[in-house]
């Protein structure tokens, strides 16, 4: 049998193959590395994260699937009247606040929301269906707010539409009731700011007026 000549080409090709192979054999051995520390990553910061760490990752969850229109569902008042959300917030722009008579923070915005925006003006306070309407009551009488209407979550349905499960949770919605923006909890800036583009502006309580009721004036 004639032995089988290689040229010099041939011979430098093989050497080629070789190293390509090796480098993707040392490609691959990298990635697997890379591979079993991101699962090993994974597996440690899963039994790492915080209640704080959990809040936060359900907040952000929360908020992608944020619907962006708060349903037109019945709400009730205190005389057991039934209206539509949207027959109460005709105007181009309105707020609706959902309040609790526990929540200590709902104690300081809804005064200063009645003195920027009127008793009767383009805001709705809204209050969940767990909440105690007596309760309410007194705690918006303790506050000088007697002549503040507010209307109840009967069926829990305006809470979950719009995936309220912080108090104070405030929105600023549309004629139609598209959510425009949507503050929860304390953000005090966010909070100024709402009120001044609706005519409203920075207020402090004031104790005992003429007629021994408590005011909020402007600062």
């Amino acid at each position: 049998m004639k032995p089988v000549e290689y040229s010099h080409s041939t011979w430098l090709s093989g050497q080629r193959m070789l190293r390509i192979r090796s480098r993707d054999v040392a490609i691959f051995a990298v990635l697997c590395l890379i591979a079993a520390g991101a699962v090993a990553t994974g597996a440690m910061a899963s039994r790492q994260v915080t209640p704080t760490a959990a809040r936060s990752i359900a907040t952000m969850l929360r908020r992608l699937e944020a619907t962006p229109d708060l349903p037109n569902v019945v709400l009730v008042d205190e005389n057991q009247s039934w209206s539509p959300l949207l027959s109460l917030t005709q105007r181009t722009e309105s707020v609706v606040a959902f309040y609790g008579a526990g929540c200590e923070e709902c104690q300081k915005i809804v005064p200063r929301m009645v003195a920027a925006l009127g008793v009767d003006g383009p805001w709705l306070l809204v209050v969940k269906a767990d909440e105690d309407a007596g309760e309410v009551r007194r705690r918006l009488n303790d506050l000088g707010l007697r002549r503040l209407r507010f209307v109840i979550d009967k069926k829990g349905q305006l809470a979950e539409g719009g995936n309220v499960d912080v108090l104070p949770t405030v929105f600023r919605v549309g004629s139609h009731g598209q959510v425009l923006e949507r503050i929860e909890g304390t953000q005090e800036y966010v909070f100024e700011r709402l009120l001044r583009r609706f005519g409203g502006g920075v207020y402090a309580r004031v104790e005992g007026g003429p007629d021994g009721q408590v005011r909020w004036e402007r600062r």
